[in-house]
């Protein structure tokens, strides 16, 4: 999905805006020892008409007010004219929205070298749109029974267009109906909004125009029909051996219904395996009785089936069904170290255990792999990961942890005789790296933030949200923020290490964030965490799933609500990050290869791992 400006914020509004954020980081850029004025209700006025403006109107609209006096009041403010990002000394009464772009609410008595002066406030003029869609209807085509996911389509095609004014999230103002069932709800009542089979949908977006209240409502359609061919799938099937004979039947489906014999009949069963002892496409006999052992080189591939529908092959459009054989000693694919297959549910599943890993404080918990890649998976029931230093399997590593360094994994699963995986990781070390976090806004008042005490290195502090009002050079700061000036507030701490450490620029971006209120009152904090690379953490979340996968470039988290997004590469590199990532909008990213995102919500947190082919 595209970020854009809206139509009511001109370039040199824009431009302005960026002027005024640099501002605002001079504004806090400083210790705290006086007076300091802030805006409640946020630094933004917009209006449809071309209306006057007065100190009046400012000064009560955004809930100016100096933290520091009790007695403050509309008498102690002047308006000064900007001249871009530059105060001038003009002081303004009476003018209009076209007037100007920005202007700056100063506090008469505070000098300037304070730092908390007063506030920037930028106006806007709303030029209402005229369509939030750019098709009138979105038209897909699935086999029987079978479900299209459209819903990057449905981005791709819709105006994020804002005022500035609506108190309504946007999950709240995009209303799904089935016609069938001619029910109007909000996408977060419908958890499987964008899953659909045959039938017509209708999709309709809000946005508030001249007032919250003042809606400009768009539609969408979306049909789905269905072709001729069949549905083939398997599902619920159960992990092998890598020396099993496997019967397959009972878990082909055909149009959503577990395959009849006769059905069974019609259905050609091939070995699509690469450097199998059969040559691929080599047809299976009796998928009653399948030699999985025949399929692949044991050391190097994974097996593969494809189906054949005799009722589609004669439709002669219709494609076959490819499945991956889930072994319960993962393996690699001998060009790739990635793995894709499926547990029992039909869901993909994708593996990476060769690679780079990331410890903290020269550690690395050798158990992570098995948490992640095994115990996290049923279908690896009994899959255990031995550790060695060399790659002759001789000398075996005891204890929990991992220092940096090469080490070589056995995979061996006690049900199978014959399987055994080798891969070879490379632990690196890392300390804290959490950037850009946020925690909800949960009311007007002063919090602290703290970050992790190393001695000798230099804090650098930012705030998204609130105002640092003290601590600002050193480990832990206070925010001031308001409850109605942003929904979620963000602090960044860049810390400088000392000589020493080990990081490879001796920089490294933490923070600490507010997330709850406790039980006696007291600010709870989150503490960091650690991040590791090519691995999934176990999941907390409900519904936060990453689809499609693999994908080309874009992809969507599944879910309810905003999450705080991290996305980073198999290098442990930051390639993508939204703070408020509204669940289903399309991330976009260029590089190939595995993917780490990362999750929190709620206080809960969630990796996953995406593909980019």
């Amino acid at each position: 999905m595209k970020e854009f400006v809206p139509s009511g914020y001109p370039m040199k509004k824009t431009l302005l805006f960026f002027a005024g954020f640099f501002l605002l980081t001079w504004a806090v850029s400083a210790q705290t020892t006086g007076p300091f004025v802030v805006a409640d209700n946020g630094n933004r006025l917009s209006s449809c008409a071309d209306t006057l403006i007065t100190l009046d109107y400012i000064y009560n609209k955004l809930a100016i007010h100096d933290l520091d006096d009790p007695n403050d009041n509309v008498s102690k403010y002047r308006i000064l004219r900007l001249n871009g990002s530059v105060i001038t000394e003009d002081v303004l009464t009476t003018f209009k929205y076209s007037d100007y772009s920005a202007v700056f609410i100063h506090k008469t008595e505070v000098p300037f070298s304070n730092g908390h002066a007063g506030v920037q406030v930028f106006l806007n003029i709303v030029t209402p749109p005229t369509s939030l869609f750019t098709a009138d209807t979105l038209k897909y085509t699935v086999e029987k029974q079978s479900t299209i996911n459209y819903v990057e389509d449905f981005f791709a095609h819709i105006n994020i267009w804002s005022s500035g004014l609506d108190n309504v999230l946007l999950q709240d103002r995009l209303l799904f109906t089935d016609l069938e069932e001619g029910i109007e709800r909000p996408i977060s009542a419908v958890p499987d909004w964008s899953i659909r089979g045959e039938g017509e949908y209708r999709m309709r977006y809000a946005v508030a125009v001249c007032s919250p209240t003042d809606l400009f409502w768009d539609t969408m359609y979306v049909k789905v029909s269905e072709t001729l061919c069949n549905s083939i799938k398997i599902k619920n099937a159960a992990p092998v051996c890598r020396d099993e004979v496997y019967d397959i039947t009972p878990y082909v489906y055909v149009n959503n219904h577990v395959a009849t014999p006769e059905e069974l009949n019609d259905m050609t069963f091939r070995d699509r395996s690469l450097f199998g002892s059969q040559p691929p496409g080599t047809v299976i006999p009796d998928p009653t009785a399948i030699n999985i052992a025949s399929m692949y080189d044991p050391s190097t591939n994974y097996p593969i089936i494809d189906i054949a529908y005799q009722p589609n092959v004669t439709i002669g459009t219709c494609g076959t069904y490819n499945y991956f054989i889930t072994t319960k000693v993962p393996t690699t694919i001998s060009v790739s170290p990635t793995v894709i297959t499926q547990d029992n549910y039909g869901n993909s599943l994708n593996f990476n255990l060769g690679g780079e890993f990331y410890g903290i404080n020269d550690e690395f918990n050798k158990n992570t792999l098995k948490s992640m890649y095994i115990d996290n998976y049923n279908v690896f029931a009994g899959t255990v990961l031995d550790f060695y230093t060399d790659a002759a399997l001789q000398n075996v590593v005891t204890g929990d942890n991992l220092v940096p360094g090469t080490y070589y994994v056995t995979a061996t699963n006690s049900t199978c005789s014959n399987d055994l995986t080798k891969f070879t990781i490379d632990v690196k070390n890392r300390d804290f790296n959490i950037v850009w976090q946020g925690a909800q806004n949960i009311g007007t008042g002063y919090y602290d933030f703290f970050a992790p005490d190393y001695p000798g290195a230099t804090y650098t502090w930012f705030v998204w949200g609130g105002s640092i009002v003290n601590g600002l050079n050193t480990k832990e700061i206070r925010v001031y923020y308001s409850e109605n000036a942003a929904q979620h507030v963000s602090v960044y701490c860049k810390i400088t290490l000392p000589a020493g450490r080990t990081t490879a620029d001796g920089v490294m971006a933490s923070a600490l964030y507010l997330s709850a209120t406790g039980e006696d009152g007291a600010m709870e904090v989150w503490e960091p965490q650690e991040v590791v690379t090519s691995v999934d953490e176990p999941v907390n979340l409900t519904g936060a799933v990453a689809y499609p996968n693999p994908a080309e470039n874009t992809f969507m988290i599944s879910g309810e609500g905003d999450f705080e997004l991290s996305v980073y590469n198999t290098l442990g590199q930051l390639v993508f990050e939204n703070k408020t990532y509204s669940a289903n909008t399309p991330i976009t990213i260029q590089s190939k290869g595995v993917h780490v995102v990362r999750l929190s919500q709620n206080n809960k947190s969630q990796t996953l791992k995406v593909v980019l082919k």
